[in-house]
């Protein structure tokens, strides 16, 4: 077991050892913006203005900033900021996972399953390449495993300490990650339910207090936030084929599909007891999330890393059944996992040739922030929502929509009114002196703003960047 929690953390350097650009930059660097603030406000002899930069450069908080405060603090300890600490952080945080997940399915299975499941949380393609990254996620994952181990240890000996036991650490997770709600009341209420019946389990008091306590202090912090700027749910995106295609994908991408089909027959053919009713409730919270979340589950990975732990466990209740239909899905599953690694590291080994482009990109961050003398005042079309060049670039950048934010805005009721409008209101309202371009394909996708730039205003070449300069004319 040492063994493999070695090769775990091992496998993990070498995803900590490439850039944030490497895996989900917009959100590694929304949370990288938060922790720069933290830091330079709290923590640091910055300058005045270095933090007034990093202030309107801060993203609106979604979730508490729980791993953006520590990372402000580890980078005091050190001595500065490196985006490095807070992934490796997470990393080991997503490691320490397996000890839920291990407590779980040996209470519940036997060891060999145990093993089997950790194998699988441990070295499962996303599960590496995400735990490495700057997320919430991470942590969430491991504090939901906590949590769903404190139910069953409830369900098993029901006692009052227990019972806040599993209301406490449902409640952290929830905080962590408000989604974290969708995963666990549904595994509380069927747990429930499979040990005292459909009437005890809903309307018991223990089902009540924890609802209480998960929802409470996540619903105070959440309510006392402004709504969300990003789309979490389209209403008629689920009778779309490109909502059930872009799920079945990043449930491909997160377990292999194959896999999570085996574990969800598995359970409906196999498991008893509270293995059953907790197995239902999970496949049940994960649905739930899904469908909540229905726009996000089918276009961000990392949504899907709860399903990682929930197959994990699946995978052993598998292995851990006698029969021949046992053995074909063992063989099933397993071929799929080698499948997802057999892809995982071919894509590992071409990832290797985006080092210099990052590095390239990282320089032209940098220059167009040194050019434009780190101005507050600009617009910029930049990959990631303009957050990269935020950080790199030490700028806080009004960010100009792709067109497929402008596609989605559409969708969600918000139509474009055109380069223009939408140019001459963004100036006038920012004040901006600096249109910055740092992502030539989209711009050329976009040709009426193209167009009004270069017929309007003076341009100024870099190296992977194109700025205009508001304040001069073309002529």
């Amino acid at each position: 077991m040492a063994g493999g929690l070695i090769a775990a953390v091992g496998v993990r350097l070498i995803e900590v050892s490439h850039s944030a650009l490497h895996y989900q930059p917009t959100r590694q660097f929304f949370s990288a913006l938060i922790a720069r603030e933290i830091y330079l406000d709290h923590f640091s002899n910055a300058s005045a203005s270095a933090r007034a930069i990093a202030a309107l450069a801060r993203p609106t908080g979604i979730e508490p900033p729980v791993a953006e405060t520590l990372a402000a603090l580890m980078f005091w300890a050190v001595g500065g900021e490196h985006l490095w600490i807070p992934r490796l952080v997470a990393a080991l945080v997503w490691v320490a996972g397996v000890v839920p997940l291990w407590l779980l399915v040996t209470r519940l299975l036997s060891r060999r399953a145990a093993f089997v499941s950790s194998a699988f949380y441990l070295f499962i393609p996303l599960g590496v390449v995400a735990s490495g990254s700057f997320l919430p996620d991470p942590w969430t994952v491991t504090a939901q495993l906590w949590a769903v181990l404190a139910v069953v240890v409830y369900q098993q000996e029901p006692r009052r300490r227990h019972l806040l036991l599993a209301a406490a650490a449902a409640g952290v997770a929830t905080v962590l990650k408000l989604q974290s709600a969708f995963i666990l009341l549904p595994v509380f209420v069927a747990t429930s339910i499979g040990r005292s019946g459909w009437k005890r389990g809903l309307l018991a008091w223990q089902t009540a207090l924890l609802v209480l306590i998960t929802l409470l202090p996540a619903g105070a912090w959440y309510l006392s936030r402004p709504g969300p700027g990003s789309v979490y749910f389209l209403p008629g995106y689920f009778f779309t084929p490109e909502f059930w295609s872009g799920w079945a994908t990043q449930v491909t991408t997160a377990v292999g599909l194959f896999t999570a089909l085996g574990v969800v027959l598995a359970v409906l053919l196999w498991a008893r007891g509270l293995t059953r009713s907790l197995m239902i409730g999970w496949l049940l919270g994960y649905l739930a999330l899904a469908f909540a979340f229905n726009y996000r589950i089918a276009t961000h990975d990392y949504y899907s890393l709860p399903l990682i732990p929930l197959v994990a466990a699946g995978m052993g209740l598998i292995v851990d059944t006698r029969g021949r239909l046992r053995r074909a899905i063992v063989a099933a599953a397993v071929a799929n996992t080698f499948v997802l690694l057999a892809v995982w590291l071919l894509t590992a080994f071409v990832s290797l040739s985006a080092a210099p482009t990052d590095a390239a990109t990282i320089d032209a961050y940098r220059a167009a922030g040194n050019l434009v003398h780190h101005d507050s005042a600009m617009i910029a079309l930049s990959p990631g929502y303009g957050l990269p060049f935020d950080y790199y670039g030490h700028v806080a950048v009004v960010d100009w929509p792709h067109e497929a934010d402008l596609d989605l805005a559409a969708r969600a009721g918000h139509p474009y009114r055109g380069a223009t409008a939408s140019l001459d209101k963004l100036i006038r309202v920012q004040r901006a002196s600096w249109f910055v371009v740092l992502d030539a394909p989209e711009l050329d996708r976009q040709a009426d703003l193209k167009e009004i730039l270069f017929s309007r205003y003076r341009q100024v070449r870099g190296d992977g960047f194109l700025l205009f300069d508001l304040s001069q004319s073309a002529n």
